[in-house]
């Protein structure tokens, strides 16, 4: 599940970095969000569920961190809202990334260096979102490099049982 759940986000954060590029409206991205964070929050439960003590436990808080940060982008793109709890609420989404990295760092340095990518990702989206920022252009770019390098690949190595 957590390699479907991977290739999912890289698909959404792909479409998101043109939209922080400038390339794609917020209409056009909003619904696309919304998926994912229903997909996320769905995907998180059965990644949950299915090793409920042993290490799937980070993983499905991992993911549901990113479903809920979905859920509050595509619901301010769709309906108006502020992106501002969005941005908040990625400072906890940094915090969980590395909480996840000290975790997993003795057990598989690639999970944890794939947290820190995502814990620069989450600081990035707080720093647009929460805090006004002007750097859409440098978290578009940074985007698209964790959707291959953090998503894409992992994932894909995952699938192939190369991981």
């Amino acid at each position: 599940m957590v390699p479907i759940a991977l290739m999912l986000y890289a698909a959404v954060l792909f479409v998101n970095a043109f939209f922080l590029l400038g390339r794609l409206e917020g209409k056009d991205v909003g619904p696309m969000n919304l998926i994912a964070g229903v997909l996320g929050i769905l995907a998180s439960y059965f990644i949950f569920t299915s090793d409920p003590r042993g290490g799937a436990t980070f993983a499905a808080l991992l993911v549901g961190t990113f479903a809920i940060v979905y859920l509050l982008v595509g619901a301010s793109l769709v309906w108006g809202f502020s992106a501002a709890a969005a941005g908040y609420y990625s400072l906890f989404g940094l915090i969980v990334c590395v909480l996840f990295a000290f975790n997993v760092m003795n057990a598989d340095s690639r999970l944890a260096l794939m947290s820190v990518s995502y814990a620069v990702l989450f600081g990035l989206f707080a720093a647009v979102l929460a805090f006004g920022r002007s750097l859409q252009q440098l978290t578009g770019m940074y985007t698209l490099a964790v959707v291959f390098g953090a998503l894409i690949m992992p994932s894909f190595l995952m699938l192939t049982g190369r991981w």
